[in-house]
């Protein structure tokens, strides 16, 4: 007999035959057929790996908003199942003393949120638990005040080396976003320059399951009421070459890592203010033939300002997949250093 078998004969030991709302009977089988194997997977993922991320992941799943979501079984009901998958998972599998200590951790985890009845997370788990990608967004505008809260997240409040910002963080206008729209795709393998050019020339013709369908990747994301661009200094002459000491007293790598700690504050903010964000970089080059960005008096001669990246704001309606499942190995500690 399987872990998941057993399970189930416990559950109908346990509570046989229950047909009220509370602890229905199928209702707990149906959260085993639902969770084991995720909660399972969590443990496995957090073993291997020496974390416990993935299992915060599945706590924070159930209590979305810091409010438990399986309200039809009681308290004691889920933390029994947790239980008995928790010493069945043990019994099964041969840890040693160090492992099982930190499975025990991690049950401790699921225990302690039970029996308080919350997902003691901090802000910061809590957002990077939760937050996703979202390829879509409502056409609800936001309003000044949330605007301008967003902007000065990005207003020069995060690090740069020696303080020096070689990027700027624009709110894209309407009209702007409009000339921009046709180009703002991606393409498939194996598209025609025929079925390229006829969307370029009137991407409204069809709908985009059947644009996709003829090998255009749209970009829906473009359309959240706020987008704002990341830019950075490109050579006028269309040419690529380094940065010079002389004209940016500090790298273009560094600008990089500058750059993206700037979004990521960003991203928080929209995160804090109940919004949702997706970052876009995939795009024809076209899009920036479009619009022509006025530089300032701090650009050295011969460059100019041009859109390296986009972050799109607002209200999500469409998640990229379930960001629970992706689960990276091999990150942290995962090359060996060694003396020469």
């Amino acid at each position: 007999m399987n872990l998941a078998e057993t399970l189930k004969e416990k559950v109908l030991i346990e509570y046989p035959d229950n047909k009220e709302y509370l602890d229905n009977t199928n209702n707990i089988l149906n959260y085993l057929d639902k969770n084991l194997e995720i909660v399972l997977e969590a443990y496995r993922l957090d073993l291997e790996v020496g974390t416990n991320r993935h299992t915060k992941m599945m706590i924070s799943n159930h209590y979305a908003g810091n409010r438990r979501q399986k309200n039809q079984l009681r308290l004691q009901t889920e933390l029994w199942m947790h239980e008995e998958i928790f010493n069945l998972f043990c019994k099964s599998n041969s840890f040693n003393s160090v492992e099982q200590l930190h499975l025990d951790s991690l049950f401790h985890l699921w225990k302690v949120t039970f029996e308080n009845d919350s997902a003691d997370h901090s802000y910061l788990d809590t957002l990077t638990l939760n937050r996703a990608s979202y390829s879509k967004f409502e056409d609800t505008e936001l309003d000044q005040i949330t605007k301008t809260q967003i902007l000065n997240a990005a207003n020069g409040i995060t690090p740069s080396l020696a303080s020096n910002y070689h990027y700027r963080v624009d709110a894209l206008p309407a009209n702007v976003k409009e000339a921009m729209q046709p180009y703002m795709h991606g393409t498939f393998e194996g598209i025609t320059q025929e079925t390229k050019d006829a969307f370029e020339e009137n991407w409204l013709a069809k709908s985009m399951d059947e644009w996709r369908n003829e090998g255009i990747c749209f970009n829906h994301q473009f359309h959240a009421p706020l987008v704002l661009a990341y830019s950075m200094p490109v050579p006028t002459d269309g040419s690529y070459r380094h940065w010079k000491q002389h004209e940016f007293p500090t790298s273009k790598d560094a600008t990089f890592i500058a750059l993206g700690t700037n979004m990521w504050n960003v991203i928080c903010k929209v995160e804090e203010l109940g919004l949702n964000s997706c970052c876009l970089k995939a795009y024809n080059p076209k899009a920036l033939e479009q619009i022509d960005v006025q530089t300032d008096e701090t650009m050295p001669e011969g460059w100019k300002w041009e859109p390296f990246i986009f972050l799109c704001i607002g209200k999500g309606i469409d998640a990229k997949g379930d960001h629970r499942k992706y689960k990276p190995n091999g990150i942290v500690n995962s090359l060996n250093f060694q003396v020469k």
